[in-house]
């Protein structure tokens, strides 16, 4: 009884607390949106998809090792060190790139905008490695508030400086972008600090080449999976600029999309709050809590997705106080069921960390991210920003066949799942 109320305890923290900002998101777009347009969600639509896919590359992987050496090593606090000072690094490194293909591509702005839009929007990429090491510790120590308070304070600033750049000072997208970076640089100053003085973690030079490049070798795989979320979340909009689709259309799928995907953070939220348990239940070979554990999950998303896919159209004629905007509420109805699996994807991606087997990650999500980016090389010129839509919806659903063609998941998914439904 303890253990599944200090589950559902967590889930609060992991769910609940973190969704306020986004709440309060949603509460004020009656306010902000009638000084927004198309225009405006299509530019950021674009640089937020940039800023993926940089944010997806600068880890180098290496954060799969964060867990294991959680586990399986007494003095962890010393490897997680070196890789936190390795994530500094290659932020800096990530982020001049990231600049670098601003003035190349954002070609709907004037030169001048995209050097501004691209300096002041590297932030989250510069300063990732405090959020990530963050993310991977308080949950394994399931220690949830010092975590989620800290990017509660984070979303919060954020989002007064998004308000006052939209309705105040009437800048548009720049809300968002001032706003995004403000966050990444609140959080690398409350997570510095607490990890440093209260964790004893700290960046440390890694000095060892050999371990380098052993932890290099293990986690290169990883980085293909990390920007096959990419290649699903974001290559659509990227392909949009290629063949010059109108910024309003791209607006359009952008807000749908940004609309849709806030259907995640329950799957994500409860899942981050049993990860531990998740954890031990497959190092335990404890296979029927590690099935209801996973029946939990998919019931809660599956129940979460109907509900709010059905009721999308009402939410926006309630929240979006500007009538062009309406047209993006069937594609949020669409992307809800998309992200439907995300409970499934994490069920099969915990064997490939634990194992440390990370080249079959590529199956997960690198695979159906490539196929989005198939479909929309095909079909984007034909049917606009719907192809989008539609290619998004048979990637994310793509997963199901992974147990079909590749042994290891079927294998895999046999062990924890076994040969038939069991509940």
């Amino acid at each position: 009884m303890s253990s599944l109320k200090r589950i559902f305890g967590n889930a609060f923290y992991y769910g609940v607390i973190p969704k306020i900002p986004q709440v309060i998101n949603v509460l004020l777009m009656p306010f902000i949106t009638p000084f927004l347009t198309l225009d405006d969600y299509g530019i950021w639509g674009i640089v937020s998809s940039y800023s993926a896919f940089f944010l997806a590359i600068a880890p180098l992987g290496l954060h799969v090792h964060l867990p294991n050496y959680y586990f399986e090593v007494r003095k962890w606090k010393i490897y997680w060190n070196h890789i936190f000072y390795l994530f500094l690094v290659s932020g800096v490194i990530a982020s001049a790139l990231y600049i670098c293909f601003m003035l190349a591509e954002l070609s709907y702005v004037s030169v001048y905008k995209r050097l501004l839009i691209g300096v002041a929007s590297c932030f989250p990429i510069l300063l990732f490695g405090t959020s990530s090491i963050s993310s991977q510790l308080y949950p394994l120590l399931e220690k949830p508030l010092p975590l989620v308070l800290r990017n509660v304070v984070a979303s919060l600033s954020a989002i007064a400086v998004s308000s006052i750049v939209i309705i105040f000072l009437r800048l548009g997208y720049w809300g968002w972008i001032l706003g995004s970076s403000t966050s990444a640089i609140v959080s690398f100053i409350l997570f510095y600090h607490t990890l440093y003085k209260n964790e004893g973690i700290y960046p440390q030079q890694e000095r060892n080449l050999s371990r380098i490049k052993r932890w290099l070798k293990i986690s290169a795989p990883v980085i293909p999976h990390t920007v096959g979320f990419m290649l699903l979340n974001s290559s659509s909009r990227i392909i949009m600029t290629f063949y010059e689709i109108p910024l309003a259309d791209i607006g359009i799928f952008s807000n749908g999309y940004f609309m849709g995907d806030y259907i995640t953070v329950v799957s994500i939220a409860l899942v981050t709050a049993l990860s531990p348990q998740m954890q031990l239940s497959y190092r335990e070979k404890r296979w029927e809590d590690m099935r209801h554990i996973y029946y939990l999950s998919q019931l809660v998303a599956l129940i979460c997705v109907f509900l709010v896919s059905m009721w999308m159209p009402e939410i926006y004629k309630i929240i979006m106080r500007n009538e062009s905007l309406h047209s993006a509420a069937p594609v949020a109805s669409m992307i809800c069921y998309a992200n439907v699996l995300m409970p499934f994807y994490q069920f099969l991606s915990l064997p490939v960390f634990i194992n440390k087997n990370t080249v079959q990650l590529l199956w997960l999500v690198f695979l159906p991210g490539i196929l989005n980016v198939v479909l929309c090389l095909a079909f984007l010129p034909i049917y606009g920003y719907w192809a989008a839509v539609i290619s998004t919806l048979i990637s994310f659903w793509s997963l199901l066949l992974v147990p079909l063609i590749s042994k290891y998941h079927k294998a895999q998914i046999k062990v924890w799942l076994g040969n038939k439904i069991k509940i």
